[in-house]
C-alpha cells in the first residue's frame, strides 16, 4: 500500500510540473505576440533633427581639452565583501 501512495505522489508531482511548464510557455508566447512588430515592415529609423554643418561647429575652448599623454587614474575601491 505504501508504495502505491509513494508512485501517486511522484505521478502527482510530474503532473504539476507539467502543467506549470505549459502555463510559463504560454505566457511566454504571450508576451511574444503583444511585442511583436506590426506587419507593415521595420519601423522606419528616427530623423534627426537639422543642425549646422560639421565645418561650422564652434570649436571647444583649450583648456578644456585633456593633454595628449594624460592617463586616466584607476579609482580606489572598497572590498567587495567587507565581512571576508
Amino acid at each position: 500500500m505504501t508504495g502505491f501512495d509513494r508512485e501517486a505522489w511522484i505521478l502527482t508531482g510530474f503532473a504539476v510540473l507539467f502543467f506549470t511548464a505549459i502555463t510559463v510557455s504560454v505566457c511566454g508566447w504571450i508576451l511574444l505576440w503583444r511585442t511583436r512588430r506590426p506587419e507593415a515592415g521595420p519601423a522606419a529609423p528616427p530623423e534627426e533633427a537639422p543642425g549646422p554643418p560639421d565645418d561650422k561647429l564652434p570649436e571647444p575652448p583649450e583648456e578644456e581639452q585633456e593633454p595628449q599623454g594624460a592617463e586616466e587614474v584607476a579609482p580606489l575601491l572598497p572590498p567587495g565583501n567587507p565581512l571576508r
